[in-house]
């Protein structure tokens, strides 16, 4: 699990070093800011999460994303409904208590020439559980992204956005969403 952590982090890093070495103009028909921060609630972080995101490129229609963030989590289990619409927050004993931060990485494709755009997505979200109780201490959660955004057509301004993040839990698919609200930044070629 922690080389699978080692790569994923090595992947995104380096895909956010290659976006620096663009030079304004040199992607055709980019029309997307490039970098953004938002609030999520529900998500791919389970809870809500606090989030960067930075346009790596963009060809026509379709830009490809990148996606940091970090949220915090109680003990316990989240949802409603059957199982499938809940999402543990630690494989915990009965009587656990503590908090777990969570770490959503993704990638995804935003597909579309207005503000309206399509986001198809996949990444991981890392969890670190400190507390007592818990039978795991970090875990790792495949996750997706589907879902429809407002993004700028400009150098700026509100983005928003709602996603479906199905997570996939000990060989179950977990059902979530998640609605996101921020601010869009940079300069476009």
């Amino acid at each position: 699990m922690k080389k699978l952590l080692i790569v994923i982090i090595a992947l995104f890093v380096s895909q956010l070093s290659y976006g620096q070495f663009l030079k304004r103009g040199q992607i055709k028909g980019c029309e997307s800011a490039y970098h953004a921060f938002y609030a999520e609630l529900g998500g791919n972080a389970g809870l809500y999460s606090l989030n960067y995101e930075h346009v790596l490129f963009q060809v026509d229609a379709v830009a490809m994303t990148a996606r940091a963030g970090v949220g915090i989590m109680p003990a316990g289990e989240i949802g409603w409904g059957s199982s499938n619409f809940k999402i543990p927050t630690t494989t915990s004993a009965e009587g656990a208590t503590g908090a777990q931060t969570n770490f959503p990485v993704t990638a995804s494709l935003l597909i579309g020439k207005n503000i309206s755009l399509f986001e198809l997505g996949a990444g991981a979200t890392f969890r670190l559980y400190n507390g007592t109780g818990s039978a795991d201490e970090q875990s790792i959660y495949p996750t997706g992204v589907i879902g429809f955004r407002m993004h700028p057509s400009t150098a700026g301004g509100a983005f928003l956005k709602f996603v479906y993040t199905p997570f996939l839990v000990n060989s179950s698919v977990k059902h979530w969403a998640g609605l996101s609200f921020g601010y869009a930044f940079g300069e476009r070629g």
